[in-house]
């Protein structure tokens, strides 16, 4: 029950890091819920990163896998929101993924490294590794 619901916060926070264009790079996503919710705060808060991220690893492949679907990508939970999403090219879509997951990591560290722990170790697919290697190296 617990990994459900980590996987279910993660997922929120996964629709609310699209809305920030300074985390994504990208103004797309950041427009649409700037004109769908202007006045609703999507504020970035990813209480799943106090535990594992291993956690949330299904759910990560799941989202992963959709990526190139396009307008059928239900994990973005708006229809709307995914033919704005569908209009990026796959491998946008797969940076800004890599960016959420980066972000994941970092406030996962930071809130370890508090409580003078190491981060626990996380075991992403070989391509969302390759992907997150190279978007790290373009920072």
């Amino acid at each position: 029950m617990r990994k459900t619901l980590l996987q279910v916060i993660s997922l929120i926070d996964w629709l609310s890091f699209l809305s920030f264009e300074n985390l994504t790079k990208e103004p797309k996503t950041a427009n649409y819920f700037a004109a769908k919710c202007p006045k609703i705060y999507t504020g970035f808060n990813p209480a799943y990163t106090q535990e594992s991220l291993e956690n949330i690893s299904p759910l990560v492949k799941k989202i992963w896998a959709d990526l190139p679907l396009g307008e059928k990508n239900f994990f973005l939970l708006d229809s709307e929101l995914a033919k704005v999403f569908s209009t990026l090219n796959i491998e946008k879509r797969k940076e800004i993924f890599a960016r959420f997951l980066i972000e994941a990591y970092k406030n996962h560290a930071q809130r370890m490294h508090s409580q003078m722990r190491f981060p626990f170790e996380v075991h992403w697919s070989e391509d969302i590794n390759s992907e997150i290697k190279l978007v790290r190296n373009n920072l």
